[in-house]
This record gives C-alpha cells, sequence and structure tokens, in this order.
C-alpha cells in the first residue's frame, strides 16, 4: 500500500478489505498501512461508514454501464460485468463507487495532513528572554527547556521522524523527554551535546571562552561541533564537562551539580571564576551596565555565592571579596579601586 494512496488499486484494496473478500495479505498490508499513522485509522472508519451506508436503492441501474465507468476510474482492464466479482455488481456496484469517491477525497485530507506537518517541521521558532526575566518552553515532544535571562532556544515548531535538534545561546536548563529512536542534540557555541532522555543543564555565554554542561539525571555525550572523528566525551550524573573555544572536550569531573543550577532559585554561585563572568550575569538579571576602571580587573578570579536575586547584596559582596569599589548610578555600576 503506498503512501499516497492512488486512487485505482487502493480504492480496490479498501472496497475488497471492507466486503470481507481481501486476501489474507491483502488484509494485513493494508492493517500495516492503518497502524503506521493514526490519521489513517480515522480514514478507515470513515470508509468503513461510507461503505455501510451507501446502500439507498437506485431505480433500476444500468449496471453494465456503471461497471465500465468505475472499472476505467479504477485502472481495471475493460470486461463484461457478467466477469466482475460478486461485490462490484448491483449495490455492492453503488458501495464501490462511493468508497471509490471517498477514498479520493479522504486521500486529498490525508496529503494535507502530511503536508501541514512537513511544514510544521521546517518552521523555525526562536524565543530570547528579556533581562531580568526566566522563561520556560514546552518542546513539540514533551522536553521542556528553562531559558535565564538574555538566552535565545531556536527549534523546530514540529519535530522531524528521526531527529530532535535545537540551538541554545546563553543558559538554560533542559529535561528531556525519552524518545530512543529520536536522539535529541543541542548546539551551543562550539559544542554538540546529544542525549536520549535526561536532565541537564547547558551554559554556552558568547561573553564565555568556554561550554559547560551539568549533568543532574542521565548521561549526555559532549563533542566539538565540527569534528569529524569520535573524539566526545560521555559526562554522566553528578558530572560537569567543558569545552573551551577551539579545544577538544575535557575529561569530566564530579561536582555538587545543584550549584550550577543556582540561578533556577534566584541565586548565584562561582567557584574560581572571572569577575567579568559573574557582573555578566548581574548585567542580565537586572538590566544594569558594569565598567570595570581597568580592563585587568575582569580578569580577577574569586568564589562567590549570594542567596538572594538583590543587586545590592551581590555588589556588597563582590567588594568585601575583591576590595573594589561598586557606585551604582543611573543603571551603570563603576567598579574601582576608590
Amino acid at each position: 500500500m503506498s503512501d499516497d494512496l492512488p486512487e485505482s488499486t487502493d480504492s480496490v484494496h479498501f472496497a475488497r478489505y471492507l466486503s470481507g473478500e481481501a486476501s489474507d495479505a491483502e488484509r494485513q498490508q493494508l492493517e500495516a498501512w492503518v497502524e503506521a499513522d493514526p490519521e489513517r485509522g480515522q480514514m478507515l472508519a470513515q470508509l468503513t461508514s461510507v461503505w455501510e451506508t451507501s446502500e439507498k436503492q437506485s431505480p433500476a441501474p444500468d449496471v453494465g454501464r456503471m461497471w465500465q465507468e468505475v472499472a476505467l476510474r479504477a485502472g481495471i482492464p475493460s470486461a463484461p460485468v457478467s466477469s466482475a466479482p460478486a461485490w462490484y455488481r448491483g449495490q455492492g456496484l453503488l458501495r464501490f463507487a462511493a468508497v471509490l469517491a471517498a477514498t479520493v477525497g479522504l486521500s486529498f485530507m490525508l496529503s494535507e495532513s502530511q503536508n501541514r506537518e512537513a511544514i510544521l517541521q521546517q518552521t523555525v521558532e526562536s524565543v530570547t528572554v528579556a533581562l531580568g526575566e526566566r522563561s520556560r518552553i514546552d518542546l513539540s515532544d514533551g522536553t521542556q527547556v528553562t531559558l535565564d535571562a538574555g538566552s535565545t532556544l531556536t527549534y523546530p515548531a514540529r519535530f522531524g521522524a528521526s531527529l530532535r535538534q535545537v540551538t541554545l545561546e546563553g543558559e538554560g536548563y533542559f529535561e528531556v523527554a525519552s524518545d530512543p529512536l529520536r536522539p535529541f542534540v543541542v548546539r551551543a557555541r562550539n559544542a554538540r551535546i546529544q542525549v536520549l532522555g535526561t536532565r541537564f543543564d547547558v551554559r554556552a555565554w558568547d561573553r564565555g571562552e568556554r561550554v559547560e554542561i551539568a549533568v543532574v539525571e542521565g548521561k549526555v555525550s559532549l563533542d566539538e561541533a565540527r569534528a569529524s572523528d569520535d573524539t566526545g566525551v560521555i559526562i554522566a550524573a553528578g558530572q560537569v564537562g567543558v569545552l573551551r573555544d577551539m579545544g577538544r572536550p575535557e575529561a569530566p569531573r564530579s561536582v555538587d551539580t545543584s550549584r550550577y543550577l543556582d540561578w533556577m532559585r534566584d541565586e548565584m554561585a562561582f567557584d574560581d571564576t572571572r569577575l567579568g563572568e559573574i557582573v555578566y550575569r548581574l548585567e542580565r538579571w537586572h538590566g544594569v551596565r558594569f565598567e570595570f576602571e581597568e580592563p585587568a580587573m575582569a580578569e580577577e578570579r574569586v568564589a562567590l555565592h549570594v542567596s538572594s536575586r538583590s543587586l545590592d547584596e551581590a555588589l556588597e559582596v563582590i567588594s568585601a571579596l575583591t576590595g573594589l569599589s561598586c557606585d551604582h548610578e543611573d543603571g551603570v555600576v563603576r567598579l574601582s579601586t576608590h
């Protein structure tokens, strides 16, 4: 049975099936075709209804003429009506004519549905989270993605049959719906992250020097996006993997992954991190701009934990850790040594 249901042989198949005269091979072929797509089951149900209700008597039908017309449309070699199968004659012929017409109409609707599905797979959606906000996105396969402020997720309106792929700029927490037949791939900067079903955080800011993946549950594969050989690493639950710019994935290390999810609790937790990277998060969260008196200040590395989303509290901690003065005025925070 073909996918596009040509109106010739397939109409005959349907009629033989509905009349109970289909061979085992024909019946199995049609049932397998129906099982491949739920919408085909609806089509068969409608054709069954047409078959069962197309019994209105027609006064003295010219069975011979109708047989020739239907045989021509169905692609059946011209032959006398006496040689036609019993279920083509009389009211059976009327039933078949109704099924033939319905098959053409329903095939068109099914084709239109398949075209709409193809369009959805080609339609690209993009969501960018405003500064100071956080957003959750539900994808077509049931996967949920939580995006931090300033992040962008690009994804198809409907995933295809063999692959689920999205692109991330910024930071996002993924709860991927399990689907062994369709791997889930996240492309972020120079990284390619592949999973089947798991929970993990991806940090891939354009101002950063690396992509980080913290796995909360399951496993993911991390590789350089353009790698032609198998150079990826497997990151298990409770581990973080790092891919630096123009580099290979580093060996995963065990961490407290909850610290990588601090942003979902409106907290900040950084270990041995550039000050410039820390203030970049504050810029996204609070819609402010940081200015350093000296560029070298942004390279200072600190460990910091702030248990609230308060800008004032963060500035107090930064000042205490670095000895820098933090002056906030008119949406600009100036860091200086005095």
